[in-house]
């Protein structure tokens, strides 16, 4: 007979006969081996004190020997008999705490049926989201809950894991006491952050390898309603692997809500849409502009017309109230369309704002949760900016960065704070120079810097600093340029002395931050400007990006990222020897914004999504300060001091709530912007078939109202285990009764 090998989930046994395996499964099957060994032991001991035994011939032995043999031949039948009784209690008591179980089929009512169910439960954001006039998800899937409850066995044992994001077993074990299980299930409320299916699915596999249950007596239930942007390749393969733990079918999806797509309109992202932010004195004419843009996202299949969206700033110390900004009219989005939409304000004062856009009364909304983001923004009093003149002994506008200083550094008011802070040196200086006291460095027509300073620049630029550079009769074509740079010079065209070969900068419809001011002013100064002499250049980085070409096609404006930071190469000088753009008035606009755009963005840690922690860094002397934060919601708690790699930090959460969060070091004051995850703004869920297709394994799919008759599915196996137990006890009576009726007759 051949030796096979079976798998029930738990543990592994080979070399079992087929017939024994296959028609007696046992959850510790490891026992079941033992059972064999354990009931042989009688007989090996039988054996063993036979061969103590010598037998030695006696005369007067002989009549008794002739007289006793019928008694004898009874006596080692009434041996075996106990013998084998015996080796039956010790067989079966071994074989009944290995736990077999047979198909109920086999059984019909004898046996002890019991399950493991472990129960998925969905509580993201999306499960807040109104289901007609049914109410929201949630309350729809607390009702599904309870009906699944109520139809579980009193004897199954109940495993619970949420599903939003970290996913969590809030019953990481098999729980027996119902009441717990509905302790438990109270307690799980709706959150606003993601769904984490695949940390979910993962939770319930780790549960059910440590179940005692066999494969044929699992369940694992997912309640939720399905996001189809849930199921990535991470879930689909904690799915799967589920799949093979449970019985065929017993992976169960409950979908709740209803059928067709929810509605849904939602500001899905805020954001910077230019660099630093500088706020100037409001004595200037003109004060610092916010560069914002914003995603309206429409998740339905009909288009939404005449929806606004309302911009507020917050820009009062302490968060106390916003003052409307201006109002933005969105034109009609189409079905499942994300747009972007760009616009800026003004703040009052340097410092951390809070930029809010709220959907103005959408006629299509089934999350409420999602109308309204906010972003905090760190807007500076100033940039500081290190040129670097690559010609020898320059002075003014004799070098290569006159004209770019006074460029960036124009003649404001009496008084007035310069938006600018702009420091020329010689490339002799640049080795001594501490560049982290700068957001943005300038490269004047330097050519090739040495080892060590080209070190210490790229370790500047992956730190967040911006660089820009300019081309020039210094630059070497032959040799390579920086290694982080995004563009490759190949060549150098024109005369700088003759206007024959000169070109201009071709007009788009720019959307960058850098170049969107020009767009549709096709007249202006920089279009007619004329450049004699250029670097010819092409893009080496997948991440570089072309931001303005001449009228032949190449290459003007090159950016990039090294790191953190950003990068911008020019393929004319920055003076007048190779362009007039210097001569023209948008050269002050077009740097200024290279500047902004290129300078590093802090702040950026204070916008959070809900379940993140708060983190402020704090000086040498904040560390002893109090430390407070209040709550959206007018709540105050105490913040936390923790010391890493020798920096303090300031720490609270996780944070649970949408809204404006403001953290008080002692007199200081930095507001937080928490957002819902902009992923639940999607309601599309995943039907059954796109959820087959996707998961090529057996499961079961049921909707809410089949939810009593489909989902809840009984056991297929029964436990003989306590069978074994009873008849364990009968053998060891009868045994007893055996024994002492074989005595009475000798």
């Amino acid at each position: 007979m051949a030796d096979v090998t079976y798998d029930f989930g738990l543990s592994t046994f080979d070399s079992v006969p087929a017939t024994l395996a296959q028609g007696l499964p046992f959850v510790h099957p490891q026992f079941a081996l033992a059972a064999v060994g354990a009931a042989v032991i009688p007989l090996v001991i039988h054996f063993l004190n036979r061969r103590r035994y010598v037998t030695v011939p006696w005369a007067a032995m002989r009549f008794l020997q002739a007289a006793g043999k019928r008694s004898t031949q009874r006596m080692r039948l009434e041996h075996w008999v106990l013998m084998a009784i015996r080796m039956a209690v010790i067989a079966l008591l071994c074989v009944a705490v290995g736990r077999p179980f047979l198909p109920i089929g086999a059984l019909g009512v004898l046996g002890q049926s019991r399950t493991h169910r472990v129960v998925v439960i969905d509580n993201s954001g999306s499960m807040s989201a109104t289901v007609g006039s049914q109410g929201s998800t949630i309350g729809l899937s607390g009702g599904a809950l309870g009906d699944l409850m109520g139809s579980f066995p009193r004897g199954d044992a109940v495993s619970l894991v949420t599903a939003s994001e970290p996913a969590e077993a809030v019953l990481g074990y098999a729980a027996y006491d119902r009441r717990r299980v509905r302790d438990s299930l109270s307690e799980i409320e709706v959150t606003l952050r993601g769904t984490d299916l695949a940390g979910a699915l993962s939770a319930a596999s780790a549960i059910l390898g440590e179940s005692e249950f066999p494969r044929e007596a699992r369940v694992v239930y997912v309640v939720s309603d399905m996001p189809a942007t849930g199921w990535q390749e991470p879930a689909v393969a904690a799915a799967v692997k589920i799949a093979g733990q449970v019985r065929s079918g017993g992976l169960v999806f409950v979908r709740v809500g209803e059928e067709e797509a929810r509605a849904n309109v939602a500001v899905t992202d805020l954001r910077e849409a230019g660099g630093k932010h500088v706020w100037l004195d409001p004595r200037d004419a003109t004060r610092g502009v916010l560069r914002m843009e914003t995603d309206v996202a429409n998740y339905s299949e009909r288009a939404v017309d005449g929806m606004h969206l309302r911009v507020s700033v917050d820009d009062r110390a302490g968060g106390a109230g916003s003052t409307v900004a201006r109002r933005l009219a969105v034109d009609t989005l189409g079905p499942n369309e994300v747009r972007t939409v760009p616009f800026s304000v003004m703040p009052r004062r340097a410092g951390t704002v809070i930029v809010s856009v709220t959907i103005e009364a959408p006629t299509d909304d089934a999350l409420a949760i999602d109308d309204q983001r906010w972003r905090s923004v760190e807007v500076s009093r100033g940039i500081a900016v290190l040129l670097v003149e690559g010609r020898s002994g320059a002075t003014a506008f004799m070098g290569d960065a006159g004209y770019l200083s006074a460029a960036l550094s124009p003649e404001s008011r009496p008084g007035a704070q310069a938006a600018l802070d702009v420091r020329t040196i010689a490339k002799s200086a640049f080795g001594t120079e501490p560049l982290e006291s700068f957001d943005v460095i300038g490269l004047c027509n330097t050519g090739r810097l040495v080892s060590d300073d080209r070190e210490r620049l790229a370790a500047f630029v992956q730190a967040g600093g911006g660089l820009m550079v300019f081309g020039g009769d210094r630059v070497d074509v032959t040799v390579p340029t920086g290694e982080f740079l995004p563009a490759r010079i190949v060549g150098v065209a024109g005369d700088s002395d003759s206007e024959d070969d000169s070109v201009g900068f071709a007009s788009e419809a720019f959307t960058h931050p850098v170049l969107v001011d020009f767009a549709g002013h096709a007249e202006s100064g920089l279009f007619r400007a004329r450049v004699r002499r250029r670097l010819l250049m092409e893009a080496v980085d997948v991440r570089a990006e072309v931001l303005l070409r001449f009228t032949d096609g190449h290459p003007a404006l090159v950016s990039g990222r090294f790191g953190d930071g950003r990068i911008i190469v020019f393929a004319t000088s920055a003076d007048m020897r190779w362009t007039n753009l210097p001569a023209k008035g948008d050269y002050v606009s077009l740097m200024a914004n290279v500047v902004t755009w290129l300078a590093p963005v802090s702040g950026g840690h204070r916008t959070l999504t809900v379940g993140d922690s708060i983190r402020e860094q704090l000086g040498p002397v904040e560390s002893g300060l109090s430390l407070r934060v209040k709550h959206p919601d007018g709540r105050s708690s105490e913040g936390r001091m923790v010391l890493e790699s020798g920096t303090f930090w300031f720490t609270h959460g996780l944070v649970e709530q949408r809204g404006v969060y403001s953290a008080t070091i002692g007199s200081r004051e930095a507001l937080f912007a928490v957002n819902a995850d902009a992923r639940e703004s999607d309601l599309r869920s995943v039907d059954e078939d796109a959820l087959r297709d996707l998961l090529q394994c057996d499961f079961t799919y049921a909707e809410l109202p089949e939810l009593s008759g489909r989902s809840a599915a009984r056991a297929s196996t029964h436990e003989v285990g306590s069978l074994l137990l009873y008849a364990v006890i009968v053998l060891v009576a009868v045994e007893s009764w055996v024994a002492m009726r074989f005595g009475a007759y000798r």
